[in-house]
């Protein structure tokens, strides 16, 4: 890119990024002119266009770039993601309005991946379940299982599944996966058993979402597919919320259909006080924290620099389309 092209002024709207002193500086070194989110304010709608005007240059974590709001920003020409999911960002208006999007895949599928490793085992040894107990005054065993021999489905085997499936070699799982490319040398590579979504779901013990949020996955996992899971099984979203009907989930829950559930991400976040799933014992609920390692946040956030520098020419949105 030449001297001309570089963003000017460059606008962060992640709060972890201008949390980290190390990120802070060394995107100042290439860009003197910098706004940080200093207030920790969670920014949406009006408040976000306020925030981004007279920035040629945005970085971006959760925040959604939809039509109107670029509309309102004539001046932003780049776009930096801080993290991996694009479901946020309106790609088409993105391109009419030729704003180019600088964005690494996979940057955090090993922080992710261990999360949903750490909540695989919390399920299956019944952790939120014992931890309870105590909580409540009371000392007794809480029985659970392990890991070791049992089914693990992984739904979508992209970055994060992929890395999960690394993770999980030493536990002796039989690991089963649907994917709608599937790498078929990676599966051989790795032992995984190719499945249909169908059979993912009657076969696993643990079940793990890692599947970007579209239209064509919203709520895809819904009753059908949890009335498929053994009473046993665990079910594990680390992906994005809206990827499961929530509203299914906990009446699925409540009628012993599965035997847990662990949530790093909700449809709505953060959720309203009365949400039902965040009153059980069977349930894991985190805040959106998949890529929150100290080495996830470093590399994510020097990704979203270099994407300043290095983006992607416009047609480059026609693949997700």
């Amino acid at each position: 890119m030449s001297a001309s092209e570089a963003p000017q002024r460059v606008a962060v709207c992640s709060r972890s990024f201008s949390r980290h002193a190390g990120l802070r500086s060394e995107l100042l070194a290439r860009c003197p002119q910098v706004t940080f989110n200093d207030k920790g304010s969670q920014l949406a709608g009006e408040e976000l266009v306020e925030y981004l005007a007279g920035h040629d240059g945005a970085i971006v974590a959760l925040e959604k770039l939809d039509d109107d709001v670029l509309g309102a920003l004539p001046e932003l020409r780049i776009v930096g993601k801080y993290g991996v999911g694009l479901d946020k960002l309106d790609l088409a208006a993105m391109e009419r309005r030729q704003v180019r999007l600088g964005w690494t895949p996979g940057v955090n599928a090993q922080a992710v991946a261990e999360l949903t490793l750490a909540m695989a085992l919390a399920l299956v040894r019944r952790l939120p379940e014992a931890s309870a107990v105590v909580s409540e005054g009371g000392w007794r065993q809480i029985v659970g299982g392990q890991l070791h021999s049992r089914c693990y489905g992984i739904l979508g085997c992209g970055h994060v599944g992929r890395a999960l499936a690394r993770l999980l070699q030493p536990f002796g799982c039989r690991v089963i996966a649907h994917d709608i490319a599937p790498d078929i040398a990676f599966f051989s590579e790795q032992g995984i058993d190719a499945v249909s979504f169908e059979d993912l779901f009657e076969e696993a013990d643990v079940v793990s979402i890692h599947v970007p949020l579209n239209e064509a996955t919203r709520r895809f996992v819904d009753a059908r597919a949890l009335a498929r899971m053994k009473a046993t099984s665990v079910l594990i979203n680390t992906a994005r919320g809206g990827l499961v009907d929530e509203a299914a989930l906990e009446s699925a829950l409540g009628a012993g259909q599965l035997a847990g559930a662990a949530l790093d991400v909700l449809e709505q976040e953060p959720p309203s006080d009365n949400a039902p799933l965040l009153r059980r014992s069977d349930v894991i609920v985190t805040p959106h924290i998949g890529g929150s390692s100290e080495e996830a946040i470093l590399a994510m956030g020097r990704a979203a620099i270099d994407g300043l520098y290095r983006h992607r020419e416009a047609l480059w949105f026609d693949q997700f389309r």
